[in-house]
């Protein structure tokens, strides 16, 4: 949803009724996926916590409405140029940057030694991290596959 708004602010690209569907169901499926099952008892109470949660959510959601068509200028420009550049060559940079952005905060808040000792009390968490992050590669090979 954000890159298709971040696509119609930034880059004036008209919407089509396709992509409002195909988005909509997404979005549908989703929902139901997450709340469908076992939510009718417990009750979800907003704290502190969840407030940030939620609020680190929505920067990252407005950063996919501004990266994606930026994304697109980049392919666009490089098109013009006679180069080819495609979407497994945005996949690389990002996860790069964002690889070295997330190693730069979590040495410089201290967190490293924390998620060390996490892993050693508890090591069956490593194959459940491993099993996480090649679920996460396979959905983004799916998400640039579409561009």
């Amino acid at each position: 949803i954000p890159v298709m708004f971040g696509e119609a602010i930034f880059d004036k690209v008209q919407i089509t009724a396709a992509k409002v569907i195909s988005v909509t169901m997404l979005c549908l499926g989703l929902i139901v996926f997450t709340f469908g099952k076992g939510m009718k008892d417990e009750k979800v109470e907003l704290d502190t916590k969840m407030m940030i949660g939620l609020g680190v959510v929505l920067c990252a959601l407005l950063c996919d409405g501004v990266y994606g068509p930026y994304q697109n200028k980049i392919k666009t420009k490089a098109h013009e140029q006679g180069h080819k550049v495609t979407g497994y060559h945005n996949m690389f940079n990002m996860n790069l940057w964002q690889g070295v952005f997330a190693t730069f905060f979590v040495l410089a808040t201290g967190e490293l030694p924390k998620v060390l000792a996490f892993i050693q009390r508890h090591p069956a968490v490593l194959v459940k991290l491993v099993n996480l992050g090649i679920a996460m590669s396979f959905g983004q090979v799916f998400i640039f596959q579409m561009q």
